[in-house]
């Protein structure tokens, strides 16, 4: 097995059994009832069986005398189906409890990963491989409860019964078997890598399959049915190819278990009869040789299953665990929480790039006093929505420090820092769930007659009272029911219920028309009232009433100032203004964005 697989083997054995820990003693009560049931059905049983057939050669016994073994055969079949009844349900408790634990594990990792890490993964692969995951985990206990205990009793008991029984047939038997083992274990050494293949194949035909859902309404506007089928026929062959190997890895191993099992139930026949013929054991002993091979052999076939199984836990379950080993990259350094007392910003000396190549800012500095509203223009890439990014830390910055009434806030925790910051981003994030709860996101304790108040301001009550549900209406994944303005105008009324001391509208009104956006300024402006505020805008008439206006270009303060004071200065921002008319932008500026 090549040396990351073992590591990955290795990572993955220790997440499960970390997330099993707090059920620990209910795994090992489920061990011991698989090991007590196979004891009782596939060594107990047989054992009375051999008795019976040796009473029967051994001399005239009544009924009478069989009924005391009879009743104890009766019981191992009472018994052993009892133990079963209660070890499903046992391992089926369990499982499940542990599955909901790594599910919530996972979740919570996902989350706390940053937005970078998450731009950089399919949403409908990391799913999968969550899904993948809990199921690796089901499958691996499974395994270990319903396979390898009862394959080790089995082998154990039935090598030390025949040892008494039929001590020479004991060691061909018990060398059978570990030349078995060690046949089936070479066979699988390029199955792990081949399953991890498989697992990585089918998370990314997953996750084409969760993208094009998600951009359906693109992919029909550009007519490109065609190519994105075309991209999911390759994918769905990759996954083909991947699945074909661990066939073939499955079914070389299964020809090659199979000749070795029918070889040992050849040889256990024919060791019996010579044995009996030449009076070295009873016709009972016969019957334990038979049915203890048959139950060896069986078990044998396990091998190949557990190795198998061995290998899924291992494909599905890398991914994820790689996720799980990997710290997040936008981190907590404290436990401490941010106290807004004033609400002044500051970016002192701040260093930041996207890459290694590109760098953003550099030395950038920008102090925004309590309670002042101050708009960000410029070019795209000119870093507005960048610096609006960085003060709600969904990056971290390479130097420097953003300070919030005096405190780092590399050094508060994230919870803290976003809590005191009403957050509205030109592309509005909508959840497939109601209006209302959607509205509530940030206050999900607020009553209807909150969110309705909200939504007033907001101007969205008028058309959600349109809706068919009213404040119930799902509205689909992303929101793909309502109009882009009318998505705007709930993530506006999100804000306003938040009610936080900090204020960030990144384009928040991009993608309503001119009518919509003078009857939502108003709100806006009564929203900004004794918040310290931080407006991206390329609609300039959107800013000009701001106590500061600050023109970015390239990562640098290129013009800061009122409107007034900025058209009198008649540079970037003056021409910005000269070629919009109405607040919308001609065309020549939007080619220039």
């Amino acid at each position: 097995m090549p040396q990351n697989t073992k590591k990955s083997a290795k990572l993955i054995f220790k997440r499960i059994l970390e997330v099993s820990r707090d059920n620990k003693k209910p795994l090992i009560l489920t061990c011991i009832m698989s090991a007590a049931a196979v004891l009782i059905a596939d060594l107990g049983a047989p054992l009375i069986m051999a008795q019976i057939l040796d009473m029967v050669q051994f001399g005239n016994k009544t009924l009478v005398d069989f009924l005391p073994i009879l009743l104890a055969f009766a019981a191992t079949q009472i018994v052993s189906m009892t133990l079963w009844q209660i070890l499903i349900r046992l391992a089926w408790r369990n499982e499940t409890l542990i599955q909901k634990r790594a599910f919530n594990n996972a979740f919570k990792k996902l989350l706390s990963h940053s937005v970078k890490f998450h731009s950089d993964h399919f949403g409908g692969s990391l799913v999968s491989q969550t899904n993948k995951f809990i199921g690796a985990i089901e499958n691996f206990w499974d395994t270990i409860i319903f396979s390898v205990v009862q394959l080790a009793v089995s082998f154990i008991g039935a090598i030390t019964i025949l040892a008494f029984k039929f001590w020479p047939y004991a060691i061909v038997l018990t060398i059978t078997i570990i030349a078995f083992i060690i046949a089936t274990v070479l066979l699988s050494k390029n199955m792990s890598d081949n399953n991890i293949l498989e697992a990585e194949t089918s998370n990314k035909a997953n996750g084409l399959l969760s993208d094009d859902m998600s951009n359906i309404l693109a992919i029909k506007a550009f007519s490109a049915e065609k190519n994105e089928l075309k991209l999911a026929e390759r994918r769905a062959e990759a996954r083909l190819q991947a699945s074909l190997k661990v066939m073939h890895d499955v079914m070389r191993m299964m020809l090659t278990s199979s000749a070795i099992n029918n070889t040992i139930r050849i040889l256990a026949i024919v060791l019996a009869v010579l044995a009996q013929q030449n009076g070295l054991i009873t016709v009972g002993t016969i019957l334990l040789i038979v049915n203890y091979t048959s139950t060896v052999t069986y078990r044998l076939h396990e091998i190949r299953h557990i190795i198998r199984n061995y290998n899924r836990v291992i494909g599905d379950a890398t991914e994820m665990v790689d996720i799980l080993e990997t710290p997040a990259d936008v981190k907590d350094s404290s436990k401490k929480s941010l106290r807004i007392t004033q609400g002044k910003i500051e970016f002192r000396n701040i260093n930041f790039s996207h890459n290694a190549k590109n760098r953003l800012f550099k030395n950038f500095n920008l102090v925004i006093e309590p309670g002042q509203k101050v708009g960000l223009v410029g070019h795209s890439g000119s870093g507005k929505s960048s610096l609006t990014s960085l003060l709600m830390r969904f990056y971290d910055i390479d130097g420097g420090q953003i300070l919030i009434d005096g405190t780092d806030i590399a050094k508060i925790t994230q919870a803290s820092l976003r809590q005191t910051i009403a957050y509205v981003p030109q592309e509005p994030m909508m959840f497939h769930r109601s209006v209302k709860e959607n509205i509530a996101f940030g206050k999900p304790n607020a009553k209807l007659a909150e969110i309705k108040t909200a939504a007033v301001q907001a101007c969205a009550n008028e058309f959600i009272e349109k809706l068919p549900k009213k404040y119930q209406t799902i509205v689909g994944e992303r929101g793909t029911k309502l109009s882009g303005g009318q998505r705007q105008r709930i993530a506006i009324a999100r804000a306003v219920i938040k009610n936080a001391p900090i204020l960030v509208l990144d384009e928040a009104t991009s993608a309503l028309d001119s009518e919509s956006e003078r009857l939502i300024q108003d709100a806006l402006d009564e929203l900004m009232v004794g918040r310290t505020s931080l407006v991206v805008a390329h609609r300039l008439s959107t800013i000009a009433k701001l106590d500061r206006i600050i023109v970015l270009d390239n990562g640098k303060i290129a013009e800061d100032g009122s409107h007034e004071e900025l058209i009198a200065k008649n540079g970037i921002y003056a021409r910005l203004w000269k070629r919009q008319s109405g607040g919308f932008l001609t065309e020549e500026e939007k080619t220039t964005k």
